[in-house]
């Protein structure tokens, strides 16, 4: 009966790793959403089965104002095989000084996760020319978010709208990437 049970546990095991890889394949189709001020524990459920379940090779995340919340609340549980690549602007220089201690915050965190996560899976990147906010999911999914995930739907609507997956608009965000300066990745192998 033992080893009944134990080659029974084996099956299963084998069975729901296929299982998840068989899921994992089937395009589910994502669809825009609003949000209601004063949701943000819904927004942050979205972004989070977002990055759970749409992130399977690549996630980039382009926010002007991103905060350290990024890390923990969204990115925490995103596979490990995946490659995370944040685009943020730095606060420019008469930014107050709760914006500059959101920017100290985000790197502390940044080096921590880039310490762990190495940077061959991540990558920071840095472009003061933002304003757009995007999510894109291995170059096959685009959302635009209406506000930065600091500040999902604490007061206002918050809009994740699907983009159409164009070569235009990949690239259109890729320039966001290669206009930047790198403060960790691939070329930057001591976080700055």
């Amino acid at each position: 009966m033992i080893n009944s049970n134990k080659n029974l546990s084996d099956i299963v095991s084998t069975q729901l790793s296929i299982a998840k890889n068989a899921i994992d394949a089937v395009p589910v189709p994502s669809s825009s959403v609003i949000l209601e001020a004063g949701t943000p524990f819904s927004t942050y459920c979205k972004l989070k089965s977002l990055c759970e379940a749409d992130a399977l090779q690549k996630l980039v995340w382009i926010d002007a104002f991103i905060s350290s919340t990024v890390f923990y609340r969204y990115l925490s549980s995103v596979r490990p095989n995946v490659t995370i690549v944040l685009v943020a602007s730095e606060p420019n220089s008469n930014a107050g000084r709760r914006n500059r201690d959101r920017w100290t915050e985000f790197l502390d965190v940044s080096r921590l996760f880039a310490q762990e996560r190495g940077n061959g899976q991540y990558q920071l990147i840095i472009n003061n020319n933002l304003h757009d906010r995007w999510i894109v999911f291995d170059d096959k999914r685009i959302y635009s978010v209406g506000g930065s995930a600091k500040d999902a739907a604490n007061k206002d609507y918050f809009t994740i709208t699907t983009v159409e997956c164009s070569v235009a608009n990949l690239q259109s965000i890729q320039s966001q990437i290669d206009n930047g300066t790198e403060y960790f990745g691939l070329n930057t192998t001591s976080h700055l």
